[in-house]
């Protein structure tokens, strides 16, 4: 067992161990210790997550308690780890190097639900299936049985990205990570529909900080015991673009999180077209749109006095831009296009800053180039950006 792998807030569980198992007379170390040094740590992560959980948190640090004092009660001697408490920390840091980027599949879940929302994509007798971030690669996580209830995402294969809710047991497949449990509702999952819209509420909501203003989140963060880290512009304006770490659960194991905020008329608004939706689909999933509010996209190209910049894009992911919603007479001023596979440089992304009759946003010919929408903040800015630099957007809301 490695310890220096554990979070700061295991390793000072483990270290508690021993005056616990002195404070109720035990020789032998065992899980129930571990647990209570968890529970009555400061800034306790679990004792949060019981909270979450509806769990009244006196009664189950009683239960605790009495499980501990139940134990054989022995004066002097030395403490020795028992087997079960010995396999546990074991596994537990098995686990975590198995998950290798913790989380990220959980956060998934989250990034599918909208408005506390998420849409029924497919209906089958034994799960329901919801594609809207198809596409997106998972690290192979947690993989269990898929028992009825179950909440997986896709992690390799065909519909890599997608998200299932079982309806039936199916049995384990390493393509799957359990992402969560249906612990009240299955009978809406029972009875839902294609197209239908399911209401999701989880034990722990996301923290999400992205599109807010930096100093109105502070108040939430200092109920949940989170140190707030501010980087970048301050001020009235600062709109959070960037969250260290990235995920929730992440946030609340290191109780803080670094935010970067820029002037919010800095950031780049974008009124998506729905005549391209794979190449509206590409632009997210390039830029991060499909999982966060703000996304980002880096400058490959800028030449002043040209009306032009170029992001760059990805090769891999652009190969099936089929050509869509191609401009005919004109590309007007701001309008967003993107190479598709017509051209060599499929996946480039760019914008005018000027009407053109000739080429595209990303200089290529009209035949190479999809249109997925139009700036609608103030494009000025945007051309004042350089080689290298990132541009931060957000789709309209209007």
């Amino acid at each position: 067992m490695n310890i220096s792998k554990f979070t700061q807030k295991s390793v000072q569980a483990v270290q508690d161990l021993e005056k616990v198992a002195y404070e109720y007379g035990n020789q032998e170390v065992e899980q129930e210790h571990l647990l209570y040094a968890l529970l009555t740590q400061e800034d306790s992560l679990i004792l949060k997550l019981i909270e979450k959980m509806d769990i009244n948190k006196e009664y189950f640090i009683n239960v605790v308690k009495k499980a501990l004092d139940a134990k054989v009660k022995v004066s002097g001697g030395d403490l020795r780890f028992g087997q079960y408490l010995n396999k546990s920390l074991v596994n537990a840091e098995n686990e975590a190097k198995a998950m290798g980027d913790e989380y990220v599949s959980v956060e998934h879940l989250f990034s599918v639900i909208k408005d506390g929302r998420i849409k029924v994509d497919f209906e089958s007798e034994s799960f329901l299936g919801f594609y809207e971030l198809k596409g997106i690669n998972k690290p192979k996580e947690n993989v269990v049985s898929r028992t009825r209830g179950t909440v997986t995402v896709r992690n390799s294969g065909v519909g890599v990205g997608k998200l299932y809710i079982y309806r039936e047991n199916r049995v384990l497949s390493p393509n799957h990570t359990n992402v969560g449990k249906i612990i009240k509702g299955m009978e809406i999952v029972d009875i839902a529909k294609k197209g239908d819209f399911i209401t999701i509420k989880s034990n722990q909501d996301r923290l999400m900080l992205l599109g807010h203003n930096q100093n109105e989140i502070d108040e939430k963060l200092a109920s949940l015991n989170i140190e707030h880290i501010k980087e970048g512009v301050t001020g009235e304006d600062a709109l959070i673009v960037e969250q260290t770490p990235k995920y929730t659960i992440d946030i609340l194991n290191e109780g803080k999180v670094t935010t970067k905020s820029i002037h919010k008329d800095d950031l780049c608004e974008i009124n998506f077209t729905d005549n391209a939706p794979r190449t509206v689909k590409y632009f997210k999933l390039v830029s991060g749109l499909l999982e966060e509010p703000i996304g980002k996209i880096k400058v490959h190209f800028s030449v002043p006095g040209m009306h032009i910049l170029i992001f760059e894009g990805d090769s891999n992911t652009s190969k099936g831009l089929v050509p869509e919603n191609t401009p005919e007479n004109i590309v007007k001023a701001c309008e967003i296009g993107i190479t598709n596979m017509a051209a060599k440089n499929v996946g480039l992304i760019g914008v005018r800053f000027e009407d053109n009759k000739e080429f595209g946003p990303t200089a290529e010919s009209f035949s190479s180039t999809n249109i997925l929408g139009k700036v609608v903040s103030d494009y000025s800015k945007l051309e004042k950006f350089k080689d290298g630099e990132i541009v931060y957007v957000k789709e309209s809301n209007d």
